[in-house]
């Protein structure tokens, strides 16, 4: 099991490389053109599919 400092470590990793901050800035979402939203990755996950 890991620990609590472990997990907000692992967590601002995937964060910095999702949104280049450490806390993340999820505030912003980028829709592509075409994009159906049907695959969707990372720790938070936005989509418009049905």
């Amino acid at each position: 099991m890991i620990s609590k400092i472990q997990k907000k470590t692992a967590q601002a990793i995937v964060n910095i490389f999702e949104s280049g901050r450490p806390r993340g800035d999820y505030g912003c979402v980028t829709v592509m053109a075409g994009d159906t939203g049907h695959l969707t990755h990372g720790r938070n996950q936005t989509t418009l599919g049905l």
